[in-house]
């Protein structure tokens, strides 16, 4: 609708065509379900399953030829006997199919669906356009069943969309990594303000040069498709389409109807699942539906299932569900052998029901549950929290602590371990990240699986040393890593803040003070010439540039992992977990990144190095015993 037209083809032969328009989708279905029964050629056109449900030929099977995606067919398969049937007079498409292939049958009737209150049923008035021209000879009649929305969708862009995106592109006072990040500040800078959901997400796009350094730009595309699914949303007929229609020879036939929506509910019952995906094997095995590359249907929002259902047995009852169907979609055909620790999770989302009907959980997940819990309050006592603070952190991670362990076991609910990605620019903000290596671990164990953490050593500091052609000093925290804090912090807040009471000079020379205590001279400059003056807008573009820098590293480093020597490969920002590994890793030792070839111990700490060199030196006899400094010191 927001697009510019450069060329129009005026074609006299086009003759157009009559599209009969309703609301009502029970008596649109029916009409359907009567015309495939006596046999008229149909085409049905639509994203929703349960509506293709009503299309048997029979009570044993669906006989269609069937042109859908592999999420609405995976759907189908366990829902509904399919026999796919490319000769068939019927024909069942979704949006898949709205165009790219052509139906050569002669007097077709012609239903498309949509629904405007579900975002995957929602389509636009050109898909609409397209879908009708499948039929290449014509059609009898061509049926448009549109819902519209329930209640007027709120509009989120108050503004204006454009002139928001822009303002919002154009801030300086967001990063480019937090204008990508799936939350915002509601107030930028400000560590104290609440987080909100960013709206603009969709709407923007970023590049990064070889360098690493990052701009934001506006993807109008995406907000022209915003703007016209709001005209999409409006009472049909629209008439901002008017011309559309009209030049295309397109005609809409009012059949008086009321606004009807049809409800069917999802197929639950396990076993009817399993037999309907043993009966469809022949089209699952065409499409490769839940081969090696088939995950589980992960649940990002957890938190939400857990607060609306009833807690911990809710959302343990979700999650053996989630896994049950995982397995029986991989056994569709009898021959998948469940792995041992996959008889693990089975046994640990197992309940039994007593006498009264009451679930009896499994004993095991809640004390496994607990195990995480007092690995959380050990971690407290460490990092020496005060008593009180200590206790409220620890209620906050036992409440949700179903939660973690529930995303723990669909990490290892596959065959191979696996976490979806969650990329922000340079960094994977998955699951794996969210909770401690350590806990992943205790879970891996008890299901019988090893864990190997491969990660950058003293990551940050290492990139930066790099920069400057240098290689990071062995011991480089301080004995017992004493100076890591110290490290970490200036590292963080060395750059120049106008908001201080005191001048740019005095800052910067505070700064390089500071920063003198700890860091060679030249890495000093480095940060000086480069990251003090905040040139870039923001304060954490050193941090950004080290993740460009981590992303590339990680990357090189998967590219030498043996993958049928382990069972899953997990990024974690600065490293990788590999389950059950079987590699020899002991090549780590001599790792190069490409960008800076000269640098040891990416993966392991080069402690040889230090000694290796004070010893050329002693046996130069360029320099004396007594000159040499010690070698923690070194």
């Amino acid at each position: 609708l927001f697009m510019n037209v450069d060329v129009v083809i005026d074609n006299p032969f086009v003759k157009g065509f009559d599209i009969h328009y309703t609301k009502d989708r029970q008596t649109t279905i029916n009409e359907m379900i009567k015309d495939v029964k006596n046999g008229v050629e149909v085409v049905c056109f639509t994203n929703n399953r349960q509506i293709i449900a009503k299309l048997k030929c029979g009570k044993r099977s669906i006989n269609a030829n069937l042109i859908t995606g592999d999420s609405l067919s995976s759907s189908l398969f366990k829902e509904q006997n399919i026999s796919h049937n490319p000769n068939s007079k019927l024909t069942i498409s979704s949006s898949k199919g709205f165009e790219g292939f052509d139906i050569w049958y002669q007097k077709a009737n012609v239903y498309y669906f949509e629904d405007r209150a579900n975002a995957y049923e929602s389509h636009f008035p050109s898909n609409l356009v397209q879908a009708s021209g499948r039929t290449r000879n014509g059609a009898n009649k061509i049926t448009y069943c549109r819902l519209g929305v329930n209640t007027a969708k709120k509009e989120i862009f108050k503004n204006g969309i454009d002139s928001m995106v822009d303002e919002f592109v154009k801030d300086k006072k967001r990063s480019p990594e937090s204008k990508l990040s799936k939350n915002i500040r509601r107030i930028p800078q400000n560590p104290q303000s609440n987080l909100v959901k960013n709206i603009y997400r969709n709407y923007i796009y970023n590049e990064q040069c070889k360098e690493g350094i990052i701009e934001v730009y506006k993807r109008q595309d995406s907000v022209d498709l915003y703007k016209e699914s709001r005209v999409c949303d409006k009472e049909f007929p629209l008439k901002e389409y008017e011309e559309f229609y009209k030049a295309r020879g397109i005609r809409f036939i009012d059949d008086d109807s009321t606004h009807n929506r049809n409800t069917m509910k999802t197929v639950k019952d396990l076993q009817k699942i399993k037999d309907n995906l043993f009966s469809n094997i022949e089209i699952i095995e065409q499409r490769d539906l839940y081969g090696d590359k088939h995950r589980i249907n992960w649940k990002p929002n957890l938190y939400k299932i857990f607060k609306d259902g009833k807690g911990y047995e809710s959302l343990k009852n979700k999650v053996k569900f989630d896994f049950e169907i995982f397995i029986a979609e991989k056994n569709y055909n009898g021959k998948y052998e469940i792995k041992p620790h996959q008889k693990r999770i089975s046994e640990l989302l197992s309940y039994d029901i007593d006498e009264g009907g009451n679930v009896i959980a499994n004993g095991t997940f809640d004390a496994l549950r607990e195990e995480l819990v007092e690995l959380k309050r050990d971690k407290l006592k460490d990092k020496g929290f005060a008593f009180e603070e200590s206790e409220i952190k620890l209620d906050e991670f036992k409440k949700y602590s179903v939660i973690y362990l529930s995303q723990i076991l669909y990490m290892f609910s596959g065959h191979r371990a696996y976490v979806p990605n969650n990329i922000t620019l340079n960094r994977n903000y998955n699951f794996a990240t969210t909770i401690p290596l350590r806990m992943i671990e205790h879970v891996a164990n008890y299901l019988g699986l090893t864990v190997t953490e491969i990660d950058i050593v003293t990551c940050n500091p290492r990139i930066l040393y790099a920069k400057c052609g240098l290689n990071l000093p062995t011991n480089f925290y301080g004995k017992d890593k004493e100076n890591k804090t110290k490290i970490s912090k200036l590292l963080n807040d060395f750059m120049y803040n106008e908001v201080k009471n005191s001048s740019y000079k005095l800052q910067k020379s505070r700064a390089k003070k500071e920063l003198s205590k700890f860091l060679h001279s030249k890495v000093v400059t480095y940060l000086m010439d480069n990251y003090f003056e905040v040139k870039r807008n923001y304060r954490g573009q050193f941090t950004s540039d080290c993740a460009f820098h981590e992303k590339n590293i990680i990357k090189e480093l998967k590219a030498t992992i043996n993958h049928d020597l382990n069972e899953g490969c997990i990024e974690r920002h600065d490293s990788i977990i590999l389950i059950n590994n079987e590699q020899d890793l002991d090549y780590l030792k001599t790792f190069h990144y490409s960008k800076y070839e000269n640098i040891r111990g990416w993966f392991v700490e080069d402690t040889a190095s230090a000694k290796d060199i004070l010893q050329e030196i002693k046996e130069s006899g360029f320099i004396e015993d007594w000159c040499i400094p010690d070698e923690d010191v070194a």
